[in-house]
């Protein structure tokens, strides 16, 4: 589901952007990662493009502004 502009889902899987690049395995770490990271009072963005043409699979900005960004790597390939 797709929030519409201004409405948001109180879902958390709906804030999950996959994109197809992802496989299940990824999606479902990145899900699980974010809503940990939610828990913990973080705001989490997944699949940010970041300005050296790379992205970020998670990041996330903490209660007293620290940033974190997190690399999903899901099959002994990715290593």
């Amino acid at each position: 589901m797709t929030p519409d502009a201004g409405h948001f889902s109180e879902n958390p899987d709906d804030l999950v952007i996959l994109d197809g690049r992802q496989s299940q395995r990824a999606a479902a770490i990145q899900r699980g990662l974010s809503r940990m990271l939610r828990q913990l009072g973080f705001v989490c963005l997944c699949e940010l493009g970041l300005k050296n043409n790379r992205r970020a699979d998670v990041i996330a900005v903490g209660p007293s502004g620290e940033v974190w960004i997190a690399e999903i790597k899901s099959s002994a390939a990715d290593f």
